[in-house]
């Protein structure tokens, strides 16, 4: 009896309810030299569009999907509960703070961010 009211309640619960991974890209630097009181150079949604960022299986390996970013360089996106590893894929050659392995919960969100070097000095 006891294992019978065991898989009612699983059956009743249902399958896990996803999790987030959210955060926000920071390219720079933009300019070699930044003078005080000049607006600061900053990325634009075109910039923005042409990153990639993409969530991987807990291997680093098969590919799981892609980030999308917005105009600001933001991104927020639903992942069944499990490991993963955030990287920009393999093609691309960008100094990063990446690969960064993350761990998705049910109903949380982990934050990433990324810091993309473009090596301009």
């Amino acid at each position: 009896i006891t294992v019978c009211m065991l898989l009612a309640g699983a059956a009743i619960a249902g399958p896990e309810k996803p999790g987030f991974v959210g955060g926000h890209i920071n390219v720079g630097p933009l300019t070699p030299v930044e003078r005080e009181g000049a607006p600061k150079a900053t990325i634009s949604a075109e910039g923005y569009a042409v990153l990639q960022l993409a969530v991987f299986k807990a291997d680093g390996k098969a590919k799981m999907t892609d980030l999308a970013l917005d105009n600001d360089g933001n991104f927020h996106q639903a992942l069944a509960p499990g490991t993963y590893v955030i990287a920009i894929p393999p093609r691309r050659m960008m100094k990063a703070n990446l690969p960064q392995t993350i761990t998705i919960v049910s109903d949380q969100t982990v934050r990433v961010d990324i810091e993309i070097d473009t090596g301009i000095r």
